[in-house]
């Protein structure tokens, strides 16, 4: 997990802010999982200290058991640390697909 706090650390040097899903581990469902949500980003929010800004929560999904947060990257620290969170995840994750090593600038001409 170290390594994704390191990737949100370096996209927040811009704003301050980064986004980022955040799943949980848990039986919750419903407005009970949006209250657990509330509740553990209200923690995260207080143990990254008062000069924070206020976290915000998006999406809440209970097939999923998920959430999107937008907060500081000390506040997604705190979540880590938090046994109900099982994983956290960058919305802005860098191309995994090979780049190509070929410019190629003119279509092919065609053999008619």
């Amino acid at each position: 997990m170290e390594s994704v706090l390191a990737q949100l650390r370096e996209q927040a040097r811009g704003s301050g802010t980064v986004a980022a899903n955040v799943f949980l581990s848990g039986p919750e469902s419903g407005t009970e999982m949006k209250e657990v949500v509330r509740q553990a980003v209200n923690e995260a929010a207080a143990a990254a200290g008062a000069g924070t800004r206020r976290p915000e929560i998006g999406r809440v999904s209970d097939m999923a058991k998920s959430f999107s947060l937008t907060a500081e990257p000390a506040v997604f620290a705190a979540l880590a640390r938090n046994p109900r969170v099982k994983s956290i995840l960058p919305s802005v994750i860098p191309d995994i697909y090979p780049k190509p090593t070929k410019d190629i600038r003119d279509p092919p001409k065609s053999t008619k």
